[in-house]
C-alpha cells in the first residue's frame, strides 16, 4: 500500500514538473530576464559616459557616447529579432521603445558633449541651452519607467 501511495505521489509529481505551468513559467522568466538584462546592460556605457561628462574629460565622454551608441544599435536589433512570447509581443514592443528612448537621449548627449568641446571650458556655457538639453535627456531616459514597470509586471504575472 505505502509503495503505490508513494509511486502514485512520485508519478503526479512528475507529471507536474513536465507540464507547461512551471515551464513556462520558467520560459517566461527567462524571456523577460534577457530583454531586462538588455536593457541594464545599456547602462555601463552610460555610466562610463556620465563620469566622463562630471569630470570634465569630454574626449573621454566622447568615447564613452560613441560606445553606448553603438551597444544600443546592436541591443535594439537583437530585441527586435527576438520572438514574441507565445504570442505576447507586449514587452518585446515596450523594451524596444524603452532603448529606442536611450538611443534619442543619446542624440542630446551628444549635443551637449559638443557644446561643451566647442567652448573648451574657456566660456560659459549659456545656462538655458544646457539646462534644455539635459531636461531632454531626462524626459526621454524615464520616460517610460512605469510604463516598463507595467508590462514587465503583468507579462510576468500571466500564466
Amino acid at each position: 500500500m505505502k509503495t503505490g501511495v508513494l509511486f502514485a505521489l512520485m508519478s503526479f509529481c512528475l507529471f507536474m514538473s513536465s507540464c507547461g505551468g512551471s515551464k513556462s513559467e520558467n520560459n517566461r522568466a527567462d524571456y523577460s530576464n534577457q530583454l531586462m538584462e538588455m536593457i541594464h546592460m545599456s547602462q555601463d556605457d552610460f555610466n562610463d559616459l556620465e563620469s566622463a561628462l562630471e569630470s570634465g574629460d569630454y574626449g573621454k565622454a566622447e568615447q564613452a557616447w560613441v560606445a553606448w551608441v553603438a551597444y544600443l544599435d546592436k541591443t535594439l536589433n537583437e530585441v527586435s529579432e527576438m520572438g514574441d512570447f507565445k504570442g505576447d509581443s507586449s514587452l518585446k514592443d515596450i523594451s524596444i521603445k524603452r532603448l529606442t528612448n536611450f538611443k534619442d537621449a543619446a542624440q542630446d548627449y551628444e549635443k551637449l558633449i559638443s557644446l561643451h568641446m566647442a567652448t573648451n571650458n574657456e566660456e560659459v556655457l549659456d545656462s538655458n541651452i544646457e539646462t534644455e538639453i539635459l531636461n531632454s535627456i531626462q524626459n526621454k531616459m524615464n520616460g517610460l519607467d512605469y510604463e516598463l514597470n507595467e508590462v514587465l509586471f503583468n507579462f510576468r504575472s500571466s500564466l
